[in-house]
């Protein structure tokens, strides 16, 4: 199996993509340009998880999503680029985005085009979590109907958030 394929690793290549993007603008130097216009990023995901990555044989535990009324009284920051789906909260970033390539392989009817972010959100004493929200944002109203089409195929765990 070509590990560029499964649902694991395209969300986290494209979680590393953005981040390489949002450090735009470079500040490269022109008169360097040979030495840095072919720019090669190594990314391997097995490097962030060690052994515990995609491939383990441990079982997948699901936190529970934190109530809307804990996540009214903390919210993630948002960019106020519109709302996005919440699919699960986690107690780390790379948690989050292992909950989405399993939810990738179980709803990818429903998932696929989808593209995963984490947001962190601080829930005062319940400490900070790590909330996989899917986008790209929108309308309320079409976060909301990605929840019904992950609750009609069987997943409950969906809310609706700003982004």
């Amino acid at each position: 199996m070509n590990p560029q394929s499964t649902p694991y690793f395209l969300a986290v290549s494209d979680s590393a993509i953005r981040a390489a993007q949002a450090c735009e603008p470079y500040s490269l130097p022109p008169d360097k340009y040979d030495l840095w216009k072919d720019i090669v990023l190594n990314f391997d995901p097995r490097d962030m998880f060690g052994s515990s990555g995609p491939h383990s044989d441990a079982p997948e535990q699901v936190s529970p999503v934190p109530k809307v009324e804990e996540a009214a009284a903390a919210p993630a920051t948002t960019s106020g680029a519109g709302y996005v789906a919440v699919l699960s909260s986690q107690k780390s970033r790379e948690d989050a985005l292992k909950i989405f390539g399993h939810m990738q392989e179980k709803y990818g009817e429903v998932l696929s085009g989808r593209t995963p972010d984490v947001q962190v959100a601080d829930i005062g004493e319940k400490g900070v979590w790590y909330r996989l929200v899917v986008g790209p944002p929108g309308s309320r109203e079409a976060a909301a109907s990605l929840c019904t089409q992950l609750k009609s195929a069987g997943y409950s765990g969906c809310w609706v958030t700003a982004y």
